[in-house]
């Protein structure tokens, strides 16, 4: 045991080098995951926000493609229709 009037030793000195050592490689690891964790997270938000984005998109084309097969079974009910008329005139 060292005690406050005595010097410490060298092997005090290595033991205390090592453990700075060891928490400043704990905090630099640590920051690493947590920037590689933000950028990532980041990434995720983007693919997110542009999957929703051609979602709606998709959508909209689905309804404008729905709206389109509505008026041709119109179109194709009323051609129907004066073609029934034609036939019965005959």
């Amino acid at each position: 045991m060292i005690s406050e009037n005595e010097p410490p030793t060298g092997w005090h000195w290595v033991a205390v080098t090592l453990a700075g050592a060891v928490a400043v490689l704990w905090r630099v690891i640590v920051s690493f995951v947590k920037s590689d964790m933000q950028k990532t997270q980041r990434e995720h938000s983007s693919a997110i926000a542009e999957l929703k984005s051609s979602n709606a998109e998709l959508r909209t084309r689905s309804d404008a493609c729905e709206e389109d097969r509505a008026n041709i079974r119109v179109e194709l009910a009323t051609v129907k229709t004066e073609l029934d008329i034609i036939k019965s005139r005959e």
